[in-house]
């Protein structure tokens, strides 16, 4: 991988992950009583998400020209991959970068998402 393919794949991943963390954050603060500023939020992350799911396509629609859209060794298939962690290292290599560091911001954000969904919903509740 070339370094101007690895940072497109990191800039996609981290749409698709920022994208979860905003959605997440969006459907907190609108449980919590603040639609007008959860509604935005919400919108902004589904944006964000569609732009990273629509240049993982664009990739892999170049990559795999004359191939089948769906199935095996596909464009869908190479469209999953733009969007996943499996070419991390990969990715990480091609920029003198540490894998485990990147993988570990991604959980982080991915973990971070998912703690503040669960504290939005026992407040809400409560």
């Amino acid at each position: 991988m070339e370094a101007g393919a690895a940072r497109g794949y990191l800039r996609r991943i981290a749409a698709v992950h920022v994208a979860g963390v905003l959605w997440t954050l969006g459907s907190a603060v609108a449980a919590l009583g603040a639609p007008a500023v959860g509604v935005p939020l919400i919108l902004l992350a589904t944006l964000v998400w569609t732009v990273g799911i629509a240049s993982a396509w664009a990739v892999a629609v170049k990559r795999r020209e004359g191939k089948p859209w769906f199935g095996a060794r596909s464009v869908m298939e190479d469209a999953n991959e733009q969007t996943g962690w499996g070419r991390i290292p990969e990715a990480a290599e091609a920029l003198g970068r540490n894998p485990q560091r990147i993988i570990s911001q991604v959980r982080s954000a991915v973990l971070g998402a998912g703690a503040l969904l669960l504290v939005a919903i026992i407040a809400a509740v409560v």
